[in-house]
């Protein structure tokens, strides 16, 4: 990644060499690199997942010149601004921190999606099943609990890692870090969107096309269902990216 780190020295270069400002680079070197990365997973060369990296990032030139202009300031301004550092440090979001909320953001998603998904499927198979048999309430109530408990366990871990972070602001590496991977997830986000608009739509027409038997009856709720776990997870995932990029940016 030498021209990424080339690129930051560029742009820190005029700023006082200090414990901040490079612990700052670092971390949006980290998050630059990550971005890069991915991109190049995604198939593209290293001059356009480069480009795609810095087009990404293109706010930080103006905070960086904003702050240059803040060093530069005149000594009668100073003591002012000295005061102001004296003001204990607020603190923020870290990247580390961001990460692991987007990881357990992930892993919430999947967990709501799948649970909705079987909550639906097990009242389906009570239209197949008969009543008569155990076999039909063992077949409703073992996914019907799954989902239950999926809903359950997976909102209580999610609180669990989004509590300490609700009323922090972030960091500026988290924030367009936030911005670039809500950006990237965009394409997934109207694939996954479409798909559950279409699975919906094959549903009522199942129904049609079966004249309300009981197997198209069934198939409607399984397609109902996955309608329903891709749109229930692309947008809890797209909504957790927002949250931090709609974050106030930290001192």
């Amino acid at each position: 990644m030498d021209t990424l780190k080339t690129y930051l020295t560029d742009l820190y270069q005029e700023l006082p060499d200090t414990p901040a400002n490079r612990k700052a680079q670092a971390e949006l070197l980290d998050a630059m690199t990550t971005f890069y990365n991915q991109q190049r997973q995604r198939g593209k060369d290293e001059d356009a997942a480069i480009g795609a990296t810095l087009k990404a990032t293109a706010g930080i030139k103006t905070r960086l010149a904003q702050a240059h202009a803040e060093a530069s300031a005149e000594p009668a301004a100073r003591p002012a601004a000295q005061a102001k550092r004296n003001v204990p440090v607020e603190r923020c979001v870290t990247m580390q921190q961001a990460e692991t909320f987007w990881q357990a953001a992930g892993t919430h998603a999947l967990a709501m999606a799948g649970g909705v998904f079987l909550l639906i499927v097990g009242s389906g198979f009570t239209i197949v099943g008969d009543s008569g048999h155990d076999w039909s309430m063992v077949a409703f109530y073992i996914p019907v609990l799954l989902g239950i408990a999926a809903l359950i366990l997976s909102s209580k871990a999610f609180k669990a890692a989004r509590r300490p972070l609700r009323h922090l602001p972030v960091a500026a590496a988290v924030h367009d870090q936030a911005i670039a991977r809500r950006a990237a997830y965009h394409r997934r986000y109207v694939i996954g969107q479409s798909a559950g608009y279409v699975s919906l739509a094959a549903a009522l027409l199942t129904v049609a096309l079966d004249s309300g038997g009981n197997e198209g009856t069934f198939l409607m709720a399984v397609l109902i269902g996955l309608g329903v776990f891709c749109l229930v997870y692309v947008h809890s995932i797209d909504r957790q990216y927002k949250r931090l990029a709609h974050r106030r940016i930290g001192d």
